[in-house]
């Protein structure tokens, strides 16, 4: 009797007996086929070599989106005049806005246009700029007492004078930061 002879007459008792003791096979496991995940959907908001209201703007920096306490979202940029989107050119402010989370969108408007409103520098040209808006949606109707929440806008201002952002001393012309209060949604 040779060696495979002595295995095979110790193992396959074994290997039967296993066998008749062995779970029946489980069923196979369904097959679950994954669906690529929904993406929310991607809307350009603000493009490059824009006119609004007669104005042409080269790019837009400095985005942000809030949704208000009645849930309008409210799209902020700046809206920047220099061909190469300089930060020491002519800068507004511009605002969309969107009541069906963000499908469609409004046409953009100005929130702060860049001139000064600064009595002493009316009508200079400035740069309004990093537009930081908040929602406050504790703020109450100061006449009813009923909650109608807030949009603050915080952004800064910076003179143009003599060609640039310094001035006739030759000193960097002061950046003044500036709130703005909406009590309807932002509209305004």
């Amino acid at each position: 009797m040779n060696l495979s002879a002595v295995v095979r007459a110790l193992l396959l008792p074994l290997i039967a007996g296993a066998a008749l003791v062995s779970p029946a096979p489980a069923a196979a496991a369904p097959v679950i086929t994954a669906q690529p995940p929904q993406l929310p959907s991607q809307s350009t908001l603000f493009t490059s070599n824009t006119t609004i209201s007669g104005r042409t703007y080269a790019c837009f920096r400095v985005p942000s989106v809030v949704r208000t306490g009645i849930g309008t979202l409210r799209a902020f940029a700046e809206a920047r005049t220099g061909s190469a989107c300089e930060d020491t050119k002519e800068m507004d402010i511009v605002s969309r806005a969107s009541t069906d989370d963000g499908a469609t969108w409004s046409a953009p408007q100005f929130i702060a246009r860049s001139l000064s409103g600064d009595p002493a520098n009316l009508g200079v040209p400035a740069i309004d700029a990093q537009p930081t808006p908040i929602v406050d949606a504790t703020y109450k109707d100061p006449e009813t007492g009923q909650v109608v929440g807030q949009v603050v806008l915080l952004h800064s201002v910076r003179l143009l004078t003599n060609g640039g952002v310094t001035g006739a001393d030759g000193k960097p012309n002061r950046i003044q930061t500036f709130a703005m209060y909406s009590h309807d949604n932002g509209r305004t």
